[in-house]
């Protein structure tokens, strides 16, 4: 009898007191006073202004915290934001709560946009040796859904990123990530950012379509806004690679120098991706032999004939506006030489602050056909 009345208790008690902590929570987070307070701990964990506009609803299943619309991160003093969301959805820890204090565990953000040029890096703590270091935010979970990340400051240049995911992400620890970006592909693997803030390495795979994987590895220097990235493709037992540093200015990210490896042919010279919209990447390289033969089993969109060296394909439908400009010393194709050769595909090559090159560079000058093995 006793345990049918203590069953019976449970059975009508828990959903009550589950409902009585329901409300007792939807009222509080509901108030202006739970929606500052979640501002503010949205704030030591972005390290930024946080302002939350619209529509605020409670959620209490699956997890517990709000959504709303209308979500702004920076922008403080009148300037312009980091990020605008359309929706987002935020988790917080229960216990904390009992004692009015909320803990951010997860933020969702679907739709807006993310302009990473306008991050307000906030200062923690001074440190003797490394000077002042950078207090970056540690979260359980980082969601963004069908968002423009927007490059330069400005906020031209739009990629749309269908989703970005970060777990467990803290300064000095090795976060992982996935990034899938709109006509670009997949990207997942590790990011470590160090405790100061200011360094940070990259190891991730990039599932490019129609290509195949692609590993990356680079290394980024915030303060300077410089770094180096590698890059290598294996495909059917061919290896290509890439390795260029870089520095970021006003007008995009310039490569001062670039090294490919084209399944054993040597292409170098220099580059930009500019932060225009559509972004427009620019290309002057150069080699002393390129065998298109070999070059076509490796890229199958690079083609040669004895008459015109030419890349039919290349540059079509592609994320971003290519220039390329390719002088070739020697190249190599269907049983002919093509000597003093300048390649051209799209529109201008010429980066910001670099000298143009010449109209009578690599004057194309085709040769008697000779034999494959000569």
């Amino acid at each position: 009898m006793r345990l049918r009345r203590l069953a019976l208790i449970l059975a009508v008690g828990a959903p009550l007191l589950f409902l009585l902590a329901w409300a007792a929570v939807n009222a509080w987070l509901e108030s202006s006073g739970g929606r500052q307070q979640l501002e503010r701990a949205l704030e030591d964990r972005l390290g930024m202004p946080v302002e939350l506009g619209g529509s605020f609803d409670v959620m209490f299943l699956p997890s517990l915290g709000a959504s709303g619309t209308g979500l702004v991160v920076g922008g403080s003093q009148g300037g312009e934001p980091f990020a605008v969301g359309d929706e987002y959805e935020i988790t917080v820890a229960l216990r904390p709560l009992f004692d009015r204090r909320i803990l951010i565990e997860s933020v969702r953000l679907k739709g807006g946009r993310v302009i990473p040029e306008r991050y307000e890096r906030r200062a923690g703590r001074e440190d003797a040796d490394a000077g002042t270091a950078i207090d970056l935010p540690e979260i359980e979970q980082f969601i963004l859904e069908g968002v423009d990340i927007r490059l330069g400051r400005s906020g031209g240049a739009p990629v749309r990123v269908r989703r970005l995911v970060f777990s467990e992400f803290a300064a000095g620890r090795r976060t992982s990530f996935e990034l899938l970006l709109e006509r670009i592909g997949r990207i997942h693997g590790w990011i470590t950012v160090d405790p100061g803030g200011d360094r940070a390495e990259l190891e991730a795979a990039w599932e490019a379509p129609d290509v195949g994987d692609v590993s990356l590895h680079g290394r980024f220097d915030f303060a300077s806004r410089s770094g180096r990235v590698e890059t290598k493709l294996t495909l059917d037992g061919r290896t290509a690679g890439m390795e260029a540093g870089f520095r970021q200015d006003e007008s995009g990210l310039l490569f001062p120098d670039m090294a490919f490896d084209l399944g054993g042919q040597s292409v170098a010279g220099t580059g930009c991706l500019l932060f225009t919209d559509p972004p427009g990447l620019r290309l002057r390289l150069a080699a002393d032999l390129l065998d298109a033969d070999k070059l076509a089993a490796l890229i199958p969109a690079a083609q040669g004939s004895g008459d015109e060296a030419s890349w039919p394909s290349a540059g079509q439908d592609l994320p971003f506006d290519l220039g390329l400009r390719l002088a070739v010393a020697e190249w190599r194709g269907q049983g002919a030489v093509l000597r003093d050769t300048l390649l051209t595909i799209g529109g201008p090559a010429d980066c910001p602050g670099a000298a143009p090159m010449s109209a009578e560079q690599g004057r194309s000058r085709p040769e008697t056909p000779v034999p494959e093995n000569q």
